[in-house]
């Protein structure tokens, strides 16, 4: 078993002279972000890669040769603003095992060991098959253990993504699960300790995480996304792909629309989604009396991911849920607009699908 901090380069003395690119990447589109310059963050460089399908399937690189070929293309059009910089790469969700565990109060050289022990217990596969890293959750309460977050990933999994980042020639700054990314730009403005949900939409598959004490104690992921949506929209009003796209865009969960036809087409999924988070709320409710929040109760619910913009969607849950939606690109813009005093140009209906490579990217704040 390696540790992510013993097997990846991390630049501790001089994160405002590296520039960082967050590196977003999913089945179908690698989204990329970098801020200019810290102080004088004044604007960003972004975009969107959009890669064939079958290159990454469930976030499995199955074809290692053309995502290659697909980056080096892309550095040479449009990568020399990344030449120097070093990239914060995301990895799937669905493929990492993410896990806020209890371990004894013990010695500071003793944690690493215990530690491994409770990997060993909490995680399906070998030690020896596994690359990991850890972090002892803040705590200001005397208690008997400490709450420890760890994520575990196959080691198969990461080494096709560090060949990929070193074919590319791109340096790898840091690897890291995409919960945490979406989490970091969500906390930059929203430091309460009290529970929060984060529902993580996109296009294939969609993460659930559960915020507490300004850690992550809860984390899956369902294969459920925009694309399910689109279908949906296709066959129940017969419409071609980019008409689906755009009532799905524009229009959303409008009850009225095409003599209700739209709305039947998205509740199905809608309807999977929010009972996918009842079952989130409900397990940690009923798993997490020893976490050092006292208040188990759901605060606010944010909305990240591309197809969170879905229009009525928060409305939607927040009836559902019986509690505050927001999304995330508000605090994304207050953040911002605190900053630098104003906001880059991306587009409103694009700020929540940057949230991760934005999270990414503000590695290099730390």
């Amino acid at each position: 078993m390696i540790s992510l901090k013993q097997k990846f380069l991390h630049f501790t003395d001089s994160w405002v002279d590296i520039p960082v690119v967050g590196f977003d990447i999913s089945d179908r589109t690698i989204k990329y972000l970098q801020f200019v310059r810290k102080p004088a963050l004044g604007s960003v460089i972004f975009g969107e890669i959009e890669l064939p399908e079958g290159v990454i399937d469930r976030g499995d690189i199955i074809q290692e040769e053309a995502l290659v070929s697909l980056l080096k293309n892309w550095l040479r059009r449009e990568g020399r603003a990344f030449r120097d910089s070093a990239f914060a790469v995301s990895l799937p969700e669905e493929k990492g095992f993410l896990r806020l565990i209890q371990v004894p109060k013990v010695k500071k050289d003793d944690i690493a060991q215990t530690v491994r022990w409770e990997i060993e217990t909490n995680v399906p596969l070998p030690l020896d098959q596994l690359i990991y890293d850890y972090e002892i959750a803040d705590s200001e309460n005397k208690m008997d253990h400490l709450d420890v977050l760890t994520v575990a990933y196959p080691k198969t999994v990461i080494e096709s993504y560090l060949r990929v980042l070193k074919g590319s020639r791109l340096n790898p700054l840091a690897l890291e699960h995409e919960a945490q990314s979406v989490t970091r730009v969500v906390l930059q403005e929203n430091q309460s300790t009290e529970p929060m949900l984060i529902l993580d939409f996109g296009q294939t598959r969609t993460g659930i995480m559960i915020i507490s004490g300004g850690e992550i104690v809860f984390t899956t992921t369902i294969e459920l996304g925009g694309k399910i949506l689109e279908e949906n929209i296709e066959r129940e009003l017969k419409v071609e792909k980019s008409k689906a796209i755009e009532f799905k865009e524009t229009v959303g969960l409008n009850k009225k629309f095409a003599d209700g036809k739209l709305f039947a087409a998205l509740t199905p999924a809608i309807s999977v989604l929010s009972d996918e988070l009842k079952r989130a709320i409900e397990y940690y409710q009923t798993h997490s009396h020893h976490l050092h929040s006292s208040n188990l109760d759901i605060k606010e619910l944010f909305l990240a991911g591309g197809d969170s913009n879905l229009l009525g969607l928060d409305t939607y849950l927040a009836a559902i849920l019986k509690i505050p939606v927001t999304r995330a690109e508000v605090p994304i813009i207050k953040k911002l607009w605190t900053d630098h005093g104003h906001i880059p140009y991306i587009p409103k209906s694009k700020l929540n699908s940057y949230a991760a490579a934005m999270g990414l990217a503000m590695k290099s704040w730390e």
